[in-house]
């Protein structure tokens, strides 16, 4: 993938920042047996825990690893285009009823 090898290249995230960048977070490559060095982790750390606050001024809580499975920016969108989708049929339906009585 190029942009890991970017990350490995020019911007030179190897050895202990090996999971350090972007594309590294996302795909967590273990590194080939040429690129195999002592200070590269063996395994990716686990992923950052969702953290939320509903207010800036209340300190953020992380949620457990399987509550913050279904908190997902995809899912957070499905739920909107379904919430969209709602107003509209419940509006359309409303307005037929009105026409029809």
């Amino acid at each position: 993938m190029r942009g890991i090898e970017i990350e490995r290249g020019p911007w030179g995230l190897g050895g202990a920042n090996w999971y350090r960048g972007f594309f590294s977070l996302q795909y967590k490559r273990a590194p080939s047996e040429a690129e195999q060095a002592p200070e590269i982790p063996a395994t990716p750390p686990p992923p950052d825990p969702v953290s939320v606050s509903f207010f800036f001024r209340l300190k953020p809580f992380d949620l457990s690893p399987t509550v913050s499975l279904w908190f997902t920016h995809s899912r957070g969108l499905d739920l909107l285009y379904l919430g969209g989708a709602m107003v509209w049929m419940f509006l359309v339906v409303w307005r037929i009823t009105a026409l029809v009585a």
